[in-house]
């Protein structure tokens, strides 16, 4: 009896810790945390102060060419890098930018400040853009969502050398395989003032309304704000940035070890139960 009892407690540990393991805040596929210092191609390296090319043209989700400049508009804006077919960090990205953004207010799209989002992936096409923008757009309030929001948020295609050129002047590194269309990239939002220059960066996904207030006052003013000095940073990513390698995400390993526990201690309590009644039938023969 004591040995089933024993297996009983065993069994309910292991469960709550392939639950715990198994926990995310937001539980994404292909979500890994990267140390902040990672060497390799897929980083976000700080360029407090430096200027953005505006003679970069993009191609906009209605399929027209622009430069840059016309996108900035002199007012602060905040420069996202993601691909619209993502189906993990770049979510997280847009879904929580347009959370937060709700939350200001008194600022409005378009009015106070500009949003530009860029695809990171070659392969991309307008289309894509113009469904990210309608995906995107739904999260904001309705009674605030006018032409003004429509044309204040920008959702960007462009060919690899001129988004690359957009990319590195903020030190936002990444990698793209041509081969199998993959993009690995590190996750952040960076907010520029409205001369162009970097003001601050959060190299995370999440970050709040008043946060987003404080560094679009401060790249308004073209000040610098503090450097993001998180020792790790998300990043969509199936590769090991330190060595190159392949790597299962740690998240998904935890719980194939948990379940894999319960299934042991389940076949241990089974067999336990076995043996014990045989011995009590033996017992009473």
């Amino acid at each position: 009896m004591r040995n089933f009892v024993t297996a009983i407690l065993l069994l309910v540990t292991a469960i709550s810790a392939a639950q715990f393991y198994g926990y995310k805040d937001q539980p994404v596929p292909g979500q890994s945390r990267v140390p902040a210092e990672a060497a390799g191609e897929m980083r976000i390296e700080q360029k407090l102060g430096a200027m953005v090319p505006k003679d970069v043209r993009l191609v906009n989700e209605e399929g027209r060419t622009v430069r840059l400049e016309e996108l900035l508009g002199k007012k602060p804006t905040i420069l996202t890098f993601v691909f619209y077919d993502c189906t993990s960090v770049c979510l997280d990205i847009l879904f929580n930018l347009t959370k937060e953004l709700k939350g200001l207010k008194t600022q409005e799209i378009g009015r106070e400040y500009r949003v530009i989002t860029v695809s990171i992936k070659p392969s991309e096409t307008p289309a894509h853009a113009r469904s990210a923008k309608i995906r995107t757009l739904e999260g904001y309030p309705a009674n605030r969502r006018t032409q003004m929001t429509e044309d204040g948020w920008h959702f960007l295609v462009g060919e690899e050398k001129e988004v690359r050129r957009l990319a590195d002047s903020v030190g936002f590194k990444y990698t793209y395989d041509a081969k199998s269309d993959n993009v690995v990239h590190p996750a952040g939002i960076i907010v520029l003032s409205p001369a162009g220059n970097v003001s601050r960066y959060f190299v995370t996904t999440e970050y709040s309304a008043f946060m987003i207030r404080e560094a679009l006052a401060t790249a308004n003013e073209g000040r610098m704000g503090p450097r993001d000095e998180r020792p790790f940073y998300l990043a969509c990513i199936d590769i090991d940035p330190l060595t190159g390698a392949r790597s299962l995400n740690i998240m998904n390993t935890l719980k194939v070890f948990g379940l894999l526990t319960v299934l042991s201690l389940a076949l241990f309590i089974t067999t336990s139960l076995i043996k014990e009644r045989r011995a009590l039938k033996h017992g009473t023969e």
